[in-house]
C-alpha cells in the first residue's frame, strides 16, 4: 500500500462516524481516533496507554472483560456485536454497541480493532414505543368504541372493555370463541363470508352487523375491520372497531317511515317554505317540522307572526308590508329569529314574494332558510377578533404582525416600547433589522425551523435593538395564520422582555464563580481556570502556580476582630490583582490562602519576579480602620516540568510555601520534585489545617 493510500485510510479512520481505538488484547488501548476523543470526552493522551474496561460501567464491566478475552481466544475476525455503557469524562455514561475484530496476527495491526457506535437514539425510540404500546392500550381500554380482533380462523384474540359490555358479558367468556358465535343468526353466514374473504384478500371491510346480546335482545353495530399483518408480512387475522348504532338505527328507521310521507316540497329543498294567506292561515313544508319541531298542520295562536322573537318584530313587520308594497324584492332576505317547540330560537334568512293576485297560490309565499350555524360562526368570528384585538392591545407582551417575507404590518404597545420606536417607524420594517447581528441568522434559522414544523422550540435568547441604542433581551415565539383556504395570511410574533432575567442571571453566575469577600475568583472558578490553563499549557516550563500562604494573619483577627481581618483580607486581594502581570489569574483558595496561575512565563526567573513583587507588596503596612496592620506572605513557586496532572502542580506549590514558613517566613520558595522529602512535611490537609 502507498504512503498516499495510507494517509487516505488514516484520515477515514480519524473521521469515521464510529468510536475507534485498538487494544493489544488485554484491554490496554493503543490508538484512539479523533471521534474517540470527542465522544468520550477525553484527550487522545489520556486513552492511549490505559486500560479500555476502566471506561466501561462497573455493571457491565465482568460481561466485557468476558467478551475481550472471547475475542482475543477465538482468533482472527469480526465478533458479534457486545453492548455496554461506556463513561464520558463529565461522569455520565453513554450506551453503545461494540464490535471487536482479532487482527493480533496482521502485521499493519496487532491488535484488537473495537469499533463503536452511541446507541443513545435507539434506546430512546425503544422507550417510545413502549410508551407508545402503553398509550395505545390506555386508549383501547378506555375507548367507547368496541375493539375486537379475531385470527384468520375468524377465532377471537382480543376483546377491550366496551366491546364485552354491548354484548352483557365477561371478557374472558369471549377469548378463544368464534366470533360468528355472538352475530345473530339472520345475518351470521353473511358476515362470516365477508370477513373470510377480508382474511383471504387482506382488504378492509365496513359493514354493519346485528349482534345478539347475552340477555337475547339485538345489538346493531358498524363495523370497521382491518387486517392484520404480522411483522413477517404474513396476514394474522382482522382488528375491528365497532359502534353501538342500535338507538341510531332505530331512529332511522323511524325517519325513513316519515319520509315516505313528506312531499315533494319537503324532497326537494332543506328551507322552510309556507304560504301565508290574506286571512292569516298558513301552511307549511315538513321542513318547518324538521327544523322548529311542530307537528305538521300546526297553528299557534296569534299567527305565524307570534313565533318571530320579541326583538324582530318591528323588523319582521316592516318587511311584510314591503313585500306588499312591490318595495322589497323575492331576493332581499330579512335575518330574524324563529322559535323552536322547545321554546329556544333559531336564526333564518327569510325572503317572500307576494302572490295574492295568483289564484292557485292566494298568498304570500315565504321561505326561510336556517343560518343558525352560519349566525354563530359568525358571531364567534366576530367575537374572537374583538377578543384578538382587546388581547393584543393590552398584552404586556409584545406582539407583531408580519407578512411571509417579515415585513411587519402591525405591532402592539409593549413591542413599539421594546423597539422605541412608533407605529409608523415600524409597519413596512423588516422584523430581522430589529434583531442584533449576532443573533440575526440564528434566529431567523430557528424560527423557520418553528414554523415548518421542524422542531417544538421556540427561537432562543435573542437581543433587539432599542432606537436610542440600548440592547433588550428577549424570548420569542411565532406561530403561523392561514387563510381558509390554506395559503399564509400573517405570521404572528410573541416576544417577552428577558433583559432583567438575563441580568440576574449574570449576577448569579458571577456570584457563584467568585468570592462574596475579595471579589476574586472563588475556588469553583479556579479549578475551572486550572483546568483550562493545564489543557493549554503547551510546552513545559511556561505553566507557573504561585501559592501565597498569609503569616501572622490569625493575630490580626484574633487581636483586631474579624471585620478587620476581613478588611485586611480585601486590601491583600487588591495588592495581589496589582502586583500580578497582565492576564494572570489570582483565586482565593481559602481563609489567608490565594492562588495566582501564570501562564507563558519566560522562565524560571520570571516567576520568581512576580512572587517576589508579591511578598514585597503584602509586607507593606495596611492602614485599617482600627488602626496599622503587618502581615506577611510565605509564597510557594511550582513550574510544569513534566507533572501528570494540575493537582499535582497545585500541590507543589502549596509544599513550598509550607517550606517557606518552615524557614522562617516572608520568603518565597521554588518548588522542587523532591519536596516531599523535605523534613516534617506534613500531609497536604494535615498542613492546612495547622497553617
Amino acid at each position: 500500500m502507498s504512503a498516499t493510500e495510507r494517509e487516505r485510510y488514516r484520515a477515514l479512520v480519524e473521521r469515521s462516524a464510529d468510536v475507534i481505538f485498538i487494544h493489544d488484547g488485554t484491554g490496554i488501548i493503543t490508538y484512539a481516533n479523533e471521534t474517540a476523543v470527542e465522544r468520550v470526552g477525553l484527550a487522545r493522551e489520556a486513552l492511549v496507554g490505559h486500560n479500555a474496561l476502566d471506561l466501561v460501567h462497573p455493571d457491565d464491566r465482568t460481561r466485557a472483560a468476558d467478551a475481550l478475552h472471547r475475542t482475543v481466544a477465538s482468533g482472527e475476525g469480526e465478533k458479534e456485536p457486545f453492548f455496554a455503557r461506556v463513561r464520558h469524562a463529565d461522569g455520565h455514561f453513554l450506551p453503545v454497541e461494540l464490535v471487536g475484530n482479532n487482527l493480533i496476527d496482521d502485521d499493519d495491526v496487532r491488535g484488537v480493532v473495537v469499533t463503536m457506535r452511541d446507541i443513545a437514539d435507539r434506546d430512546r425510540v425503544d422507550r417510545l414505543l413502549v410508551e407508545t404500546e402503553a398509550n395505545y392500550r390506555r386508549i383501547v381500554e378506555t375507548a367507547e368504541e368496541g375493539v375486537w380482533t379475531i385470527d384468520v380462523g375468524l377465532t377471537t384474540t382480543f376483546v377491550n372493555r366496551r366491546m364485552a359490555e354491548m354484548l352483557g358479558i365477561e371478557r374472558q367468556e369471549m377469548i378463544g370463541k368464534s366470533a360468528l358465535e355472538f352475530i345473530d343468526n339472520e345475518t351470521r353466514q353473511e358476515i362470516g363470508a365477508s370477513l373470510r374473504s377480508g382474511v383471504v384478500d387482506r382488504g378492509p371491510r365496513r359493514l354493519e352487523v346485528k349482534l345478539r346480546h347475552h340477555d337475547g335482545h339485538e345489538v346493531w353495530a358498524h363495523c370497521s375491520a382491518a387486517p392484520i399483518v404480522d411483522v413477517d408480512g404474513n396476514h394474522a387475522g382482522m382488528v375491528s372497531l365497532l359502534t353501538d348504532i342500535t338507538e341510531q338505527r332505530a331512529v332511522e328507521e323511524q325517519l325513513r317511515y316519515n319520509e315516505a310521507r313528506l312531499t315533494m316540497l319537503f324532497q326537494v329543498s332543506s328551507d322552510i317554505m309556507a304560504i301565508l294567506e290574506p286571512g292569516g292561515h298558513w301552511h307549511a313544508s315538513p321542513a318547518g317540522t324538521r327544523i322548529l319541531g311542530y307537528p305538521i298542520g300546526w297553528d299557534p295562536e296569534g299567527g305565524i307572526l307570534s313565533l318571530v322573537h320579541p326583538d324582530d318584530l318591528e323588523l319582521a313587520g316592516i318587511a311584510l308590508e314591503e313585500v306588499l308594497a312591490g318595495t322589497r324584492g323575492k331576493h332581499e332576505p330579512v335575518r330574524l329569529r324563529l322559535r323552536h317547540l322547545d321554546g329556544h330560537y333559531l336564526w333564518f334568512d327569510c325572503t317572500a314574494e307576494n302572490h295574492i293576485d295568483n289564484p292557485t297560490v292566494r298568498g304570500l309565499t315565504i321561505i326561510a332558510r336556517d343560518v343558525t350555524e352560519q349566525k354563530i360562526a359568525e358571531d364567534a368570528q366576530a367575537d374572537a377578533e374583538t377578543r384578538f384585538r382587546a388581547t393584543f392591545e393590552r398584552s404586556p407582551l409584545g406582539i407583531a404582525l408580519i407578512t411571509f417575507d417579515g415585513e411587519i404590518i402591525d405591532a402592539n404597545a409593549a413591542f413599539i416600547v421594546m423597539a422605541g420606536r412608533t407605529e409608523d417607524e415600524l409597519i413596512g420594517v423588516n422584523l430581522e433589522l430589529l434583531i442584533h447581528p449576532d443573533d440575526r441568522a440564528r434566529v431567523i434559522a430557528e424560527g423557520a425551523a418553528r414554523l415548518l414544523g421542524e422542531s417544538d422550540s421556540p427561537p432562543g435568547p435573542a437581543r433587539l435593538q432599542h432606537a436610542d441604542g440600548r440592547v433588550v433581551w428577549v424570548m420569542s415565539d411565532l406561530s403561523m395564520v392561514m387563510t381558509p383556504d390554506g395559503e399564509h395570511d400573517y405570521t404572528i410574533v410573541l416576544v417577552a422582555d428577558v433583559t432583567e432575567r438575563k441580568k440576574l442571571e449574570e449576577r448569579l453566575e458571577y456570584q457563584a464563580y467568585h468570592d462574596p469577600l475579595t471579589q476574586l475568583a472563588n475556588r469553583a472558578r479556579l479549578r475551572n481556570l486550572l483546568e483550562t490553563a493545564w489543557e493549554s499549557r503547551g510546552a513545559p516550563g511556561r505553566l507557573a502556580l504561585l501559592f501565597v500562604d498569609l503569616d501572622r494573619f490569625k493575630q490580626v483577627n484574633d487581636t483586631r476582630g474579624h471585620e478587620a481581618g476581613d478588611e485586611l483580607l480585601l486590601l491583600v486581594a487588591r495588592r495581589l490583582e496589582r502586583s500580578v502581570r497582565g492576564g494572570d489569574a489570582v483565586a482565593r483558595f481559602g481563609g489567608d490562602e490565594f492562588v495566582v496561575i501564570c501562564e507563558n512565563i519566560a522562565s524560571r526567573d520570571e516567576a520568581v519576579q512576580i512572587a517576589g513583587r508579591i511578598r514585597e507588596s503584602l509586607a507593606r503596612t495596611y492602614r485599617l480602620s482600627s488602626g496599622e496592620a503587618s502581615v506577611a506572605a510565605s509564597v510557594g513557586i511550582a513550574i510544569d516540568e513534566g507533572h501528570e496532572s494540575v493537582d499535582d502542580l497545585l500541590r507543589d506549590a502549596d509544599i513550598a510555601a509550607y517550606r517557606a514558613k518552615e524557614l522562617g517566613r516572608n520568603r518565597v520558595e521554588l518548588s522542587h520534585r523532591d519536596a516531599s522529602g523535605f523534613p516534617g512535611y506534613p500531609s497536604q490537609s494535615t498542613a492546612r489545617s495547622s497553617k
